[in-house]
């Protein structure tokens, strides 16, 4: 005959357990209570949208209104923060391109005239929407404190230098070449040019002599 081993495992006492929470009557309570507040707050409210609904006031309508009322307004807001940046740098375009042609004296006048082109573009299309105390302040703003251009002092030009010097500021001596029907001939040569003749003058009234 088998014998059955029968075992039994003995737990520390400091084992955890544990044991189900039984649902008392207040948990039950607030459970139901729970639903029941949510139920009451849609009925009520659906309530309150029929009545008003049956006394010519529609709800929706209004909701309608006050969105396209919101549109509005934010759209408003957005261009008059768009219109006033526009002008603005239209404006600045303007005053800093007159500043960069007066000041630099570069041949620029077809990029000047594109700047302009676009501060003009900018500018006209934004100030309608710009008040004039606006435009006045901006103004001032621009005329009191202008941009200023620091640019290098002029170099004097050396007398040495080769734009500075003529072709008849070189040439000081006149060469006397020989005579031919009874008159002297003469040539201007430079002054580091030498004379074959060896009979070199200062001008050609004297070599002529």
């Amino acid at each position: 005959m088998d014998k059955k081993l029968q075992y039994t495992k003995t737990l520390p006492n400091n084992y955890p357990t544990t044991t189900p929470t039984p649902l008392t009557n207040n948990n039950k309570i607030e459970k139901y209570f729970f639903l029941f507040s949510n139920v009451n707050t849609i009925i009520i409210v659906l309530l309150v949208i029929i009545s008003l609904f049956l006394l010519g006031i529609n709800v929706f309508n209004w909701i309608g209104d006050a969105m396209v009322q919101l549109a509005y307004f934010f759209s408003y807001l957005a261009l008059k923060v768009l219109t006033f940046f526009g002008y603005t740098s239209g404006v600045f375009l303007n005053k800093t391109a007159d500043v960069v042609n007066d000041g630099v004296k570069l041949s620029s006048d077809i990029a000047d005239g594109t700047v302009h082109s676009i501060g003009n573009i900018l500018i006209k299309s934004s100030e309608e929407n710009v008040s004039d105390d606006v435009k006045g302040d901006l103004d001032k703003l621009l005329n009191n404190k202008p941009i200023k251009m620091i640019n290098p002092p002029p170099k004097p030009d050396s007398t040495t230098n080769p734009v500075q010097n003529s072709i008849s500021a070189k040439k000081t001596k006149w060469c006397f070449v020989g005579e031919y029907a009874g008159k002297r001939g003469c040539v201007e040569i430079n002054e580091d040019d030498k004379c074959l003749s060896g009979s070199s003058f200062p001008n050609k009234e004297e070599c002529m002599k």
